[in-house]
């Protein structure tokens, strides 16, 4: 019995060791990317072109929308997914089930994980609709 305990004693004082000496990590969470609240306009270098791309309220590109957004970044992204990526969508500005699907689409089909999210991974590898400064539609290309 006593040499039970003895165990049970050493196990617990190192195991509380270990966690107060940084031996043992505790988990730290995954970056969340902020939501996308607006759009920015980035134009295009040596060309009278911009692509409007969902941005947060201090216009940082680096930002997330999922499913039940409903915003002008979202109507943004409708707008590149079905001018670039023929997704047939209504510019309504709300990330429902079918935007979640094209997105869903656009990441499968390049090849990166498929949440069906939009965040910096997915404006990386997907095209976006360029407009001409004058107004209307120009091409698609890609964000970078």
């Amino acid at each position: 019995m006593k040499r039970i305990a003895f165990r049970k004693t050493v196990i617990t004082s190192t195991v509380a060791l270990a966690i107060a000496g940084g031996m043992v990590g505790v988990a730290q969470p995954a970056y969340a990317a902020p939501d996308c609240s607006t759009t920015v306009n980035v134009h295009v270098p040596q060309y009278p072109v911009h692509k409007v791309v969902p941005a947060t309220g201090s216009g940082s590109v680096d930002c997330e929308l999922g499913y039940g957004n409903q915003s002008s970044a979202v109507r943004a992204l409708q707008v590149s997914l079905n001018y670039c990526h023929g997704a047939g969508l209504d510019t309504d500005g709300m990330y429902g089930p079918a935007t979640r699907n094209a997105v869903r689409n656009v990441q499968r089909a390049k090849g990166i994980p498929v949440d069906g999210r939009y965040g910096p991974q997915t404006r990386n590898a997907m095209n976006h609709a360029y407009f001409w400064d004058a107004g209307g539609f120009q091409n698609c290309g890609p964000y970078a």
